[in-house]
């Protein structure tokens, strides 16, 4: 009896114990670290998480996931119907690549994010591709002349071939795809520019050796941080031509910078414009109204407006992104939001000025509201 008693005194207390930890020990709620269902609240262990691994997450299989849908090992929501339909049927195509081609700069920058943005939600993997485009600088296409590559992914010529047919879109480029992605996200006012804006910052840096091209063109910077900087992007040239925006006049923009300062003493004036004359004709307009502002500009007397279309390399490439980063960095911006350089400006405003309000201190000439065109 007493070697039974032993036996049961030491095997009872483990009996309980174990007893405990399957119905009385603490569970864990839906993400929490797991090993096995019975320490999940939910009694559901996947992935090493109660309830399976949130979107984004990485992943194996589908098990693995909250939304049993595992993408590329990144767990995702949408359905796969739905993915292969915009697939048009192709499973084995991942890849979405942007190439820019044929219109402005802003206008493919605008579509390139908004079309990052949409297709890397629903699960493929987002390049571009610039080689194509006539904009270039010193050969080099102007995504990979300026900005991180490292973030925004751009295909080299042999990447590109790699891919062979295994991509999309093939036939009509990314304006194929318009009625397909606008529809499915905002395209005017306050919801377009807080949902573009964050992929905008997110994708869009300019890389340290863009940076450098840039101040270097620049030389001194225009204006400092603790001083009233305002900056005008006077659109001319195609705008004009193909109608596509009524002609504003430079003191319709000086009367709009007077209004947004509110009486306050405005240092510095920057003009970047395709046309000289423009710039000008603001200059006359600020000392009409006595702005005593230094006044400051990239544009060359050579300039006459901007045809698209027209091969575009070296210095007029690199005065275009120079002044795209002076004027996301003043403290007011004026242009137009029916160009879409003046909304790629109000977008860019919004990774490097702290005042948020309107528009990150992004004013318009012509409507009020930024829009994806």
């Amino acid at each position: 009896m007493n070697i039974v008693g032993l036996l049961l005194s030491s095997i009872l207390p483990t009996l309980i114990i174990s007893e405990k930890g399957i119905v009385g020990e603490r569970r864990y709620l839906d993400g929490s670290r797991c090993k096995r269902d019975d320490q999940c609240k939910s009694n559901d262990c996947r992935g090493s998480k109660c309830g399976g691994r949130n979107n984004d997450s990485w992943c194996i299989d589908d098990n693995w996931c909250r939304s049993k849908i595992c993408l590329e090992h990144k767990c995702v929501t949408k359905a796969r119907n739905k993915l292969n339909l915009l697939r048009t049927g192709k499973e084995n195509v991942k890849t979405f690549v942007f190439h820019l081609e044929w219109s402005g700069i802003g206008s493919n920058f605008i579509h390139m994010l908004a079309y990052k943005s949409h297709y890397e939600k629903i699960g493929y993997k987002f390049v571009a591709y610039d080689l194509d485009y006539y904009y270039k600088y010193q050969n080099e296409g102007i995504l990979t002349a300026f900005f991180d590559t490292k973030i925004l992914h751009v295909l080299n010529e042999n990447e590109l071939k790699s891919l062979g047919n295994e991509y999309e879109p093939l036939e009509g480029g990314w304006v194929g795809k318009r009625e397909e992605v606008r529809p499915s996200h905002p395209t005017r006012g306050i919801p377009f520019y807080e949902w573009l804006s964050k992929e905008t910052c997110k994708s869009l840096q300019f890389s340290e050796v863009g940076m450098a091209r840039i101040e270097k063109f620049i030389g001194e910077k225009p204006f400092s941080d603790n001083t009233v900087s305002v900056g005008f992007h006077v659109r001319r040239g195609d705008k004009l031509t193909l109608h596509e925006s009524t002609l504003h006049e430079a003191h319709e923009y000086v009367e709009k910078a007077l209004i947004a300062v509110n009486g306050s003493r405005i240092d510095t004036c920057f003009v970047a414009s395709d046309e000289f004359e423009a710039g000008e004709e603001l200059k006359r307009a600020l000392i009409d109204k006595k702005v005593g502002c230094k006044f400051y500009t990239l544009d060359d007397p050579s300039e006459h407006g901007n045809k698209e279309g027209v091969s575009k390399d070296g210095v007029e490439t690199l005065r275009w992104f120079a002044e795209l980063s002076i004027l996301s960095q003043v403290t007011y911006f004026f242009g137009t939001f029916d160009s879409n350089a003046g909304v790629l400006v109000s977008l860019l405003r919004s990774c490097y000025t702290k005042d948020e309000s309107n528009f990150y201190q992004s004013y318009s000439v012509s409507v009020a509201e930024p829009y994806w065109r």
